[in-house]
């Protein structure tokens, strides 16, 4: 029943996340992506996706380290049940490998945007 409800609120917050990044986006004060034949499309796109990314960045982050610290919380209030060590294990264990999939995009569309725009 727990797993259900936490892929919910995974699901939630995921949802709310990828719904607010073009706003977010856009009060951070990058620019729309505007499509010029003299090859400023390029400016404006590495300009407008840089800025996704730290939004990204910026939400990911943090939910990570809050579910690490749920999962270890959980683990210290266990009890000693096995079930509940095995659950807070697994929370972390996967907050872990969210955050090592976070810092790894951020590497991989970093080199892209490095090769693409040049900076």
């Amino acid at each position: 029943m727990e797993m259900m409800l936490m892929k919910k609120l995974l699901a939630a917050a995921a949802g709310i996340i990828v719904l607010t990044l073009p706003a977010l986006a856009t009060a951070a004060g990058y620019e729309p992506v505007v499509v010029r034949l003299n090859g400023g499309f390029w400016v404006a796109f590495e300009t407008v996706f840089r800025g996704l990314v730290n939004v990204m960045l910026l939400w990911a982050m943090p939910i990570a380290v809050t579910l690490f610290v749920f999962g270890a919380f959980r683990m210290a209030a266990s009890g000693g049940s096995d079930n509940a060590i095995t659950q807070a294990k697994s929370i972390m264990k996967g907050s872990l490998i969210g955050f090592a999939i976070i810092a790894g995009s951020y590497l991989i569309l970093s080199s892209i945007l490095y090769i693409i725009a040049g900076s």
